[in-house]
């Protein structure tokens, strides 16, 4: 049995341009990425869905992922550990031997290619008949899920992830808790992480938010907000967008964690100012914890009402305690 590191080694002696069967091939974007026929044997694949970089291959019609070893065990019907010992011998590709340079475009810590037009085309528009029935996305109107581009396939929305006003990446969210947890995720591993929405940053007030769906929601009563994701992926380069903004709002969710979102923000660009859920308590308004501004707006929050218990917050300052003890916060 070939040891990990050792499968790390073959996998880094082949350029998988090289290695993809010559009938399947497509169109080049120069350097950086190939549109190509996926190879998977359930996939009738008449037109070239999957994008083949010089490591790896994402089918994004059928959703499966390739390596240099994946294709070995397709094209040529071998088992993983007969593909293993075959590319660690002499395999009789051209493509046995160090990689070429140009492969070092494709780290995860390079500029990233753009998603071309065809690759989006292959998803239909969401609808709001798609989300009626999902509690997370009810209330979404038609006019937000076109300005977002939001798209739907199976039982996951996807949007595109937009770097420098070009689409570098697709997102993903299943809204409905009983397929899957309703959590963003990119299509593709290794992707850099992108502040999302900052094409709003034009000098009004922006609010920091966890997820990209608090986004959709705060766009729909007229506030402008940006997501980051959360805490942990906060980058160098998201601090840098958010230090040129002359007012900063940060709004986690009502929980431990969004408390610990707010003052992460704040510790990473100092100027930016905590809102806190709990002042809805004196409108009546049951805070269940991980509300959030999707849930404010769903139960008719307004743009007058947000800033409300922005000016709350203002004066409140740096820190509020909650009480975790029970479902209510």
């Amino acid at each position: 049995m070939a040891s990990l590191s050792s499968i790390q080694q073959v996998k880094a002696r082949y350029d998988l341009w090289d290695a993809w069967p010559k009938d399947r091939l497509g169109k080049r974007n120069g350097s950086r990425y190939m549109m190509a026929r996926c190879i998977a044997p359930d996939h009738d694949d008449a037109n070239p869905s999957c994008q083949v970089w010089h490591d790896g291959a994402k089918c994004w019609s059928c959703g499966r992922l390739f390596d240099i070893i994946d294709v070995v065990m397709l094209t040529e019907g071998l088992a993983f550990s007969q593909a293993v010992d075959e590319l660690s011998g002499n395999w009789r590709m051209s493509a046995d031997r160090p990689r070429a340079a140009s492969a070092s475009l494709e780290r995860p810590d390079a500029p990233p290619a753009e998603l071309p037009d065809d690759v989006l085309a292959q998803f239909k528009p969401l609808e709001p008949s798609d989300v009626a029935g999902l509690p997370k996305l009810r209330g979404l109107d038609a006019d937000m899920m076109g300005l977002f581009d939001l798209r739907w396939w199976g039982h996951k929305v996807l949007f595109p992830i937009v770097l420098g006003g070009k689409i570098v990446d697709v997102h993903e969210y299943c809204p409905d808790p009983s397929l899957a947890s309703p959590k963003m995720r990119p299509r593709w591993d290794g992707r850099p992480k992108v502040l999302y929405n900052s094409g709003v940053m034009n000098g009004r007030p922006i609010t920091i938010v966890e997820s990209e769906k608090n986004v959709w929601f705060s766009s729909q009563i007229g506030i402008d907000a940006v997501a980051t994701g959360g805490a942990s992926v906060f980058t160098r380069e998201m601090r840098e967008l958010l230090s040129r903004v002359e007012k900063l709002y940060v709004c986690g969710d009502f929980d431990r964690a969004g408390q610990k979102f707010n003052m992460r923000v704040m510790k990473e660009v100092r100027r930016a100012i905590p809102i806190w859920w709990s002042h809805l308590r004196a409108q009546g308004i049951k805070l269940v914890r991980g509300y959030d501004l999707a849930d404010f707006v769903q139960e008719n929050g307004d743009a007058a009402l947000f800033w409300e218990i922005v000016a709350l917050s203002e004066t409140d300052g740096m820190w509020i305690d909650y009480d975790l003890g029970g479902d209510e916060l």
